[in-house]
Order: structure tokens, then C-alpha cells, then sequence
């Protein structure tokens, strides 16, 4: 069973961490693109760490070529993260955008994208589906935009994560009071 103390010390950590995602939520969806890039950095910063301790596991433990070759590619990949990272950002918006269109023609043909059931109004289907192939245009001609949009959308939910987190720190404290 677990103490006064303890229960304590959890719904602090609860509320600290609600605080955190909060704040990292509201930066997010501030930076926008900006949020994004520096994910991408940080992303490839990990892939260049990882890289250079396969580099020393292929050294010492003598994995053979398979070893320096899987540390050679996430080398490279952290690299072009570090080096490019709004060219892989741009890169990411289009694929959204082409997914998008990609799904609207679909739904256009009434093949149901991803295994998602398909509406029981054929006006509702044609009306997303049109939406999708839209949005998906106007994000390909504009991919900042896009970025900023999107990392504001992750943002308002990271936000809106610490919001419930410390929400349930609340609770929690008034239970054990």
C-alpha cells in the first residue's frame, strides 16, 4: 500500500509533469515550423549518438559490415537532419499534402482509404473527399504554412495533455487530503 508521502510526491510529479507538456504544448504551437526544425535537430543529433556507439560496438565486439553499415546510414540520416532540417521539413509537408490528395481521390472513387469505413451519405463522402483534395493542393503550394498549422494543431494537444494531467493531479490530491 502506498503512504501519505508517497501519494504526495506522485500527484506533485503528476502536476509537474501536466506543467511541462503545458508549457512544451503552448512552444510548440507558437514556433510552429520553427518547433518542428528543431525536433528534426534533435532527432538527428540522437541518430548521430546512436551512429557512433554502433561505430564503437562494430569496433570492439567486431559486428562485421552489417554493424558499420547500419551506423553509416543513421550517421548520414543525423546528419541531413542536423544540416537540412527545413529542406526535411518541407519534405515532410508535401508527403502530408499528397497523402491528403491521394486519400480525397480515393474517397472520390469510394474506395474507403486505410480500412476507414466509408459514410452512409454519398454527399458527406464527396464532400470530405473534395475537402481532402483542397487541402491537400493548398498545403503542396504553401508547406510553411502547413508546418506552422500542423505543429499548432500538436501543439493545442501536447497543451491540452498537461492540462488533464494536472487536472488529474488535482483530483488526486484531493483524494488524499
Amino acid at each position: 500500500m502506498i503512504s501519505v508521502n508517497e501519494r504526495k510526491k506522485l500527484c506533485a510529479m503528476q502536476f509537474a509533469e501536466g506543467l511541462l507538456a503545458l508549457i512544451v504544448g503552448i512552444a510548440i504551437a507558437v514556433l510552429g515550423e520553427d518547433a518542428l526544425e528543431i525536433i528534426l535537430i534533435a532527432v538527428g543529433v540522437i541518430l548521430v549518438i546512436w551512429a557512433v556507439l554502433i561505430f564503437i560496438g562494430a569496433a570492439s565486439v567486431g559486428f562485421g559490415g552489417g554493424g558499420m553499415l547500419m551506423g553509416g546510414l543513421y550517421l548520414l540520416l543525423g546528419l541531413i537532419l542536423i544540416l537540412v532540417p527545413a529542406l526535411i521539413s518541407d519534405v515532410l509537408m508535401a508527403l502530408l499534402a499528397v497523402g491528403l490528395i491521394v486519400i480525397g481521390v480515393l474517397s472520390l472513387l469510394g474506395i474507403p482509404a486505410f480500412g476507414l469505413p466509408d459514410s452512409d451519405s454519398k454527399i458527406v463522402n464527396v464532400a470530405v473527399a473534395v475537402l481532402m483534395i483542397v487541402t491537400g493542393i493548398i498545403a503542396l503550394f504553401n508547406l510553411d504554412d502547413t508546418a506552422d498549422v500542423v505543429m499548432i494543431v500538436i501543439g493545442a494537444f501536447v497543451a491540452a495533455a498537461g492540462i488533464v494531467r494536472m487536472y488529474g493531479a488535482y483530483r488526486l490530491k484531493g483524494v488524499i487530503a
